[in-house]
């Protein structure tokens, strides 16, 4: 067990690594060269079936639910901070061909959420890896950078009906569960909420919304664990709103992970999509 002070915080500086975890999708990758570009020394560890491949040194690769050989990794790299970044998907968890191989200690955390949603079960991965001394940092502190600004974000904002949709999403994203469910979007179009986020992701939802011209709507979920699974766009979410017809895409401001900011702008200012970043208006810690 790493030894820990009870004073020190998650962002409280350390003199050994930052331990990256590893998800799906390209955030891990950005993330990583951020970190590395502004001094920080970072051990990143990945997950079989689940990481890029090539991102990780198979010296540091495991089977999803090896957390006991994870944390053998993390003490021989000298790791006591921790950021987990990327996607951790449902069917990871089950299925034929599910790459999960869980040891005991992650049977008895599977077992313990009694049902709970996969949010849930993050987030008591997330307790487990603090209780053996680890350090579990936040992603909007670490990765502050990449976080999505207030106001109009590419060439074109909202107009007047996308602003409308956009305040009926707003509520309803608010309204959202804050444990139960891994939804963060909903698709809106003339007032009306005409597809929700589920298991199945925010491109899955916006293909569902084709033809209505909607505006999508992206936030944090009320009580969002911050150092877990922030909502995360970027260009290939672009492409999916060309595919769907959908016009315009608002998300919260510096609550949102922007993945290759750049070419999702050129992408949206190509195709003539609305890019708007909203401040939440109740109070966040």
């Amino acid at each position: 067990m790493v030894s820990r002070d009870p004073s020190r915080t998650s962002d409280a500086p350390a003199a050994g690594p930052l331990g990256l975890i590893a998800g799906g999708g390209r955030l891990p990758n950005e993330a990583l060269t951020r970190l590395r570009a502004r001094g920080e020394k970072v051990e990143i560890f990945g997950f079989e079936g689940v990481t890029e491949p090539g991102l990780v040194s198979q010296a540091l690769m495991t089977r999803l639910g090896q957390l006991e050989r994870l944390l053998g990794l993390f003490r021989a790299r000298g790791v006591e901070r921790l950021l987990i970044v990327g996607k951790f998907e449902p069917r990871l968890l089950q299925g034929e061909g599910a790459p999960l191989e869980a040891d005991r200690a992650a049977q008895a955390l599977i077992a313990s959420r009694a049902g709970a949603g996969d949010v849930a079960l993050m987030s008591l991965l997330a307790g487990w890896l603090e209780a053996q001394g680890y350090l579990l940092c936040r992603q909007d502190r670490l990765l502050e950078e990449m976080l999505a600004g207030e106001g109009r974000l590419a060439r074109r904002g909202l107009d007047a009906g996308e602003r409308r949709d956009l305040d009926v999403g707003r509520r309803a994203v608010a309204g959202l569960s804050a444990s139960a469910t891994a939804a963060q979007a909903v698709a809106v179009s003339r007032g009306t909420v005409v597809a929700w986020e589920d298991a199945a992701g925010t491109d899955a939802m916006i293909r569902r919304a084709a033809g209505h011209g909607a505006t999508i709507v992206k936030g944090a979920r009320p009580g969002q664990d911050r150092r877990l699974d922030l909502p995360t766009v970027g260009p290939a979410t672009i492409e999916s709103m060309i595919e769907s017809g959908a016009r315009a895409l608002a998300v919260e401001a510096f609550s949102t992970l922007v993945v290759g900011g750049p070419a999702m702008r050129a992408a949206a200012d190509a195709a003539q999509i609305g890019l708007w970043g909203f401040r939440d208006r109740s109070e966040r810690s």
